[in-house]
């Protein structure tokens, strides 16, 4: 019986590159300072870098690959990461785009926004000709490594991925992770067929993600996308889809194809125009080689007819393969972030109050006292050394103000 789903997004979900060239001097001194706080208070630091004052939140260790610096230009920004050089023929930054990035921006906003960045940090690179205008040009080579690009499925039927359902080369390693063993009637919650860094497909339960790591603004997203979906059969989906019951009829179903370095690499993709040239077929082909099918009597799996699911993905990414960006209000999705953030303490300040009455052998009826002494508690360690707390207040409070 063929599975009935509806695809109500799609777009490049992960974007990761390095680029050949260096920061100016400056800058790299103020990230150096940055570290140094970030490790005092083994957290990252607020900074404002550059003439621009570009903010940033820098942590405290740089990233493997000799990159001495990281920091994060906010929620829907990149993740940075810099090495502590001035040759600008090196290849010392380094940038991951977040996925929220990539959804309210599309690939094209979001290589602009890079691109902007780097000129805020005064990067420079090799000097060389520019091919339109004949121009000395001494911008930062980019290299892109790797790039993801997902397809969300609502599902009207009941689905789970069936590992017998997947085609793919024989050595292609396998992963299949659910609340059961794989082969005894398991339930499964995602598969992982490839490896990186050459390709890669992941299958799985987008809702049971989005609800266990607290990434709501999902439902913003599905809604604005192209108005594809009305807002009432997102929030039907969204009812079904908890982490009581993460599998069954409207929860959201991902596909996303995973082009690393290796894959790149035999496509001669490396450059942004490569890139936006020939990302499609990337995409396509990696659908076409790794695959979900319905098994019939041919002992050639190979010609086992693709589900209509699968191929909704093909003839999409074939058709409608571009720059997408999602109808949804940063503004309120930063706000419910906010939200969330708020209301993860609240429940974790519960807990510890529950817990700490059960500690303690009292009553849980006594919990209006105990809050008192906890204050009584806290408000004494506060006088006892306001600076301290005042410190690690304005951290926090820096880290807060960077989503606005």
């Amino acid at each position: 019986m063929e599975i009935k789903m509806k695809l109500i997004y799609q777009n490049f979900d992960g974007l990761d590159m390095s680029f050949q060239g260096a920061i100016s001097q400056p800058i790299l001194m103020q990230l150096e300072q940055a570290k140094k706080e970030a490790q005092q208070s083994r957290s990252e630091v607020y900074c404002e870098l550059g003439e621009g004052k570009l903010p940033v939140m820098v942590s405290e260790s740089g990233m493997s690959g000799g990159y001495a610096y990281r920091f994060d230009t906010g929620i829907d920004g990149e993740v940075w990461a810099v090495s502590n050089s001035q040759k600008s023929d090196g290849w010392n930054i380094r940038v991951s785009a977040k996925s929220l990035n990539l959804a309210l921006k599309g690939y094209h906003g979001v290589k602009e926004q890079i691109i902007n960045t780097l000129k805020a940090l005064n990067a420079t690179g090799e000097s060389s000709l520019d091919p339109d205008t004949g121009k000395v040009i001494n911008f930062p080579k980019e290299r892109i490594s790797r790039f993801d690009y997902c397809f969300d499925f609502l599902t009207y039927d009941s689905f789970e991925p069936d590992p017998k359902c997947i085609v793919a080369h024989a050595r292609s390693s396998r992963q299949f992770i659910g609340s059961h063993v794989a082969a005894r009637g398991q339930l499964v919650e995602s598969a992982r067929i490839g490896e990186m860094p050459n390709r890669q497909v992941g299958i799985y339960n987008k809702s049971k993600e989005m609800v266990a790591h607290n990434k709501r603004y999902w439902i913003d997203i599905w809604r604005g996308y192209r108005g594809a979906i009305d807002k009432n059969t997102i929030d039907e989906a969204i009812a079904y889809s908890t982490i009581d019951t993460p599998i069954g009829i409207g929860t959201v179903w991902r596909i996303e194809v995973r082009a690393g370095k290796g894959e790149l690499d035999k496509w001669n993709c490396k450059r942004f125009d490569e890139f936006e040239t020939i990302a499609g077929d990337i995409v396509v082909s990696i659908l076409g080689a790794i695959k979900y099918v319905t098994p019939n009597e041919d002992t050639n799996t190979a010609r086992w007819p693709i589900v209509g699911f699968w191929q909704t993905a093909i003839d999409a990414a074939k058709t409608d393969l571009s720059a997408y960006i999602s109808g949804a209000d940063r503004k309120r999705i930063i706000r419910d972030y906010r939200e969330n953030i708020i209301k993860g303490y609240m429940e974790r300040i519960s807990g510890n109050y529950i817990g700490c009455i059960a500690a303690m052998g009292r009553d849980l009826s006594e919990l209006p006292a105990i809050m008192d002494q906890v204050q009584e508690n806290i408000i004494a360690k506060v006088s006892q050394n306001p600076d301290l707390y005042y410190k690690k207040f304005g951290r926090v409070e820096e880290r807060y103000s960077f989503i606005e």
